[in-house]
């Protein structure tokens, strides 16, 4: 079986609470994310650890809610939301916390600096910025592959903002090679976003 498999058959599948190898590949591909995300909410180990088994434990209590088959709603925006809700909870419970502990002298020790202003739009905010570079490292990482080490290794130094000339010269390889390269890779790379996209969206 491929290891890509469609959105419709991983959650499919992953609504089947029997089916351990389709929670295990689910939870394979969100896990990262998910962590990204309350990890830049300034939410540190182990309470991002915490949040991240929440996440998994909420959506595997409430995954036969998402209705596959309705093209109105993306599945990662439903996840996205469950996050964002439990994030903001997670705020929420410091912040008490924090007025109960507000004599303390460094109060900066009790809630991350993050906190003390986070919105609900900012975290939708972060979750956008924190899918797409997760799409592109996953995307990069499945791509890898498919080319020669030295390929990937010059996509990514042109990624940087290595110029083709500097490239060419440090690889003695002509510009028009790198032109072609980074041509076919990027391409490749584009192409397997999108297939990210439609599978995990």
């Amino acid at each position: 079986m491929s290891s890509y498999q469609t959105r419709h058959t991983l959650l499919h599948r992953a609504r089947d609470r029997s089916d351990e190898a389709a929670w295990a590949e689910f939870t394979g591909y969100y896990r990262d994310f998910i962590y990204m995300v309350v990890h830049k909410m300034g939410i540190k180990h182990p309470d991002s650890d915490d949040l991240v088994q929440a996440s998994f434990l909420k959506v595997w209590k409430n995954i036969d809610r998402f209705k596959v088959d309705d093209d109105r709603a993306k599945f990662r925006t439903w996840l996205s939301t469950m996050i964002r809700n439990l994030v903001i909870n997670h705020i929420n419970q410091r912040k008490g916390a924090f007025e109960k502990q507000r004599s303390m002298e460094d109060n900066r020790n009790v809630m991350p600096e993050f906190l003390h202003s986070v919105s609900e739009t900012e975290v939708d905010e972060v979750i956008q910025k924190e899918w797409e570079t997760y799409v592109v490292n996953l995307a990069m990482k499945n791509i890898k592959t498919l080319f020669s080490a030295r390929a990937i290794e010059i996509f990514s130094q042109l990624l940087d903002g290595a110029d083709t000339k500097t490239i060419a010269e440090r690889y003695d390889i002509e510009e028009n090679s790198v032109h072609k390269l980074k041509n076919r890779v990027k391409n490749r790379l584009i192409e397997e976003i999108q297939r990210i996209r439609e599978n995990l969206e």
